[in-house]
């Protein structure tokens, strides 16, 4: 059995774990919640994930690593004196880039550092690995990008980016093309991979805070303006498509891997997670629609998705040797239902269903004495993280016969 496995990171230091089913066809999709971690002792900044190995990387200086088919924490990297900015996967090996200016890479099998990649002066903002692995592009706050040969470990290019806006996240576009997109607070900029040099620039109203490919020929973004915005890249003066959905601002963008770029994912900072599915023409003129959608009671900063084939649960006794001090994953809380009922009948559940007027309440688990009589309950106003509660106002006490 295969699994669709969704990563979002928060700002409240948690990693939040998701199952998507359905994807193949047949079913309903679904985004299934499957565990909460705590382990970051400061927000997380990025997630990755390759198969079912996951990391997560914090304001903490530190790496964390995960194991999703067995479902456990395995290892704490450090090695960095700042903040990490970004991590990524090539072939058997993780590196992780840092505030502190150095990538380092990480030997998967027995997670030891092998190289320190030194070349930055500034601390690195964004970094990404070509599809084939063999190249990486990071920069830095001073606009400094460097072309790196991952099989030398050496500089193969190195300037300053032309536009005069820092870069926030870069990504490479799937083969054949030879691009990579960058954002620039209210544009996107392609780059040539061979030179580094702008090809093209496609502006926005808004801050853009969120890319991601679709396609060799397509990408999305979003950001403050809340909606995402599909584009062509033969078509830079105004996007293909521009979808409503989120309330708030979209702060990352995840594609579905292994599926031609026919699902991805979006977040946004009041917690929502949406699965977005895509036409499989480039040029189609129908627009990717909403097929699953979930919240969270975080403020989600981050996102990844993966696949992996296995689901190898364990109990404790039977960790692998070195795993002591790994720390399971706990289970993600259901959020708390609330319910009033009135003579048997349920008013209010957890979809906060309004109440209709002129019920007399008698809320559960809370002693009501006879004399109070309860008005209709009055709706708090609903934040833009939690989920809206209600309180029942007391009218006045009847006064007490006298015997």
């Amino acid at each position: 059995m295969s699994f669709v496995s969704l990563v979002a990171g928060s700002y409240e230091k948690s990693v939040f774990g998701f199952d998507i089913t359905g994807l193949s066809g047949g079913e309903k999709i679904e985004i299934v919640p499957t565990f909460i971690t705590t382990s970051h002792e400061s927000p997380i900044r990025c997630v990755a994930a390759n198969g079912d190995v996951l990391v997560s990387g914090g304001q903490d200086d530190i790496v964390k690593v995960y194991d999703l088919a067995r479902r456990v924490q395995r290892i704490s990297l450090m090695k960095h004196s700042g903040t990490i900015a970004a991590v990524k996967f090539s072939g058997n090996y993780l590196l992780s880039a840092g505030e502190d200016g150095v990538i380092a890479v990480w030997r998967m099998s027995n997670w030891e550092c092998v190289r320190e990649m030194k070349g930055h002066k500034h601390p690195i903002i964004t970094m990404e690995v070509h599809p084939t692995g063999k190249a990486l592009i990071s920069l830095d706050s001073d606009r400094t990008l460097i072309l790196w040969n991952l099989i030398t470990g050496k500089k193969a290019y190195s300037g300053r980016i032309s536009l005069p806006v820092v870069g926030e996240k870069a990504q490479w576009a799937p083969e054949p093309t030879n691009l990579f997109g960058m954002i620039h607070k209210t544009a996107i900029g392609l780059y040539d991979g061979s030179t580094a040099q702008l090809v093209s620039t496609f502006n926005h109203a808004r801050t853009v805070l969120a890319f991601a490919w679709l396609t060799s020929e397509t990408f999305a973004s979003a950001g403050e303006a809340q909606s995402i915005s599909i584009w062509n890249i033969s078509q830079k003066s105004t996007p293909i498509h521009i979808l409503p959905g989120h309330q708030a601002r979209v702060k990352d963008i995840s594609v579905v891997p292994g599926m031609n770029g026919r699902f991805f994912s979006s977040i946004s900072t009041d917690g929502v997670i949406m699965v977005w599915e895509n036409s499989d023409s480039v040029k189609s003129s129908t627009p990717p629609e909403i097929v699953a959608q979930t919240t969270t009671t975080a403020r989600l900063t981050c996102l990844t998705t993966t696949t992996f084939e296995t689901l190898k649960l364990v109990k404790k006794e039977e960790r692998l040797e070195g795993e002591e001090e790994v720390l399971e994953l706990k289970p993600l809380a259901a959020k708390p239902r609330l319910s009033i009922k009135v003579d048997g009948v349920e008013l209010i559940d957890q979809k906060n269903k309004k109440i209709p007027v002129g019920f007399k309440l008698k809320q559960p688990k809370q002693e009501v004495k006879e004399e109070e009589v309860f008005e209709q309950p009055e709706l708090m106003e609903e934040d833009d993280r939690d989920t809206a509660a209600v309180r029942s106002v007391p009218a006045k006490k009847k006064a007490k016969s006298k015997e």
